[in-house]
């Protein structure tokens, strides 16, 4: 197994996205890449490697996760942040 399609790695990759959405913002993009990598880590490190054997297969994994994350992610950050802070 190489390291790249370890789950760990995926895990890692997860929260170094999430960390910078938490620093930079980047409109919940960050957030969605961070979710799709945590939960292929995930996926891989419970069920079972051969579940998403090979890096094309996760890559796709990872990819299908976010863009499922995506939609209710972005419907709850319009939903908490419609006003502006910058309102005087």
């Amino acid at each position: 197994m190489d390291i790249i399609s370890s789950g760990g790695v995926w895990v890692i990759v997860g929260l170094v996205f999430l960390a910078i959405e938490a620093v930079i913002g980047l409109a919940a993009l960050g957030v969605t890449f961070g979710v799709g990598a945590l939960v292929t880590g995930l996926i891989i490190i419970v069920w079972s490697p051969e579940l998403t054997e090979g890096l094309i297969n996760q890559l796709f994994t990872a990819a299908l996760i976010s863009v499922i994350a995506y939609f209710p992610i972005k419907r709850l950050q319009n939903r908490t942040g419609s006003s502006d802070i910058n309102k005087y």
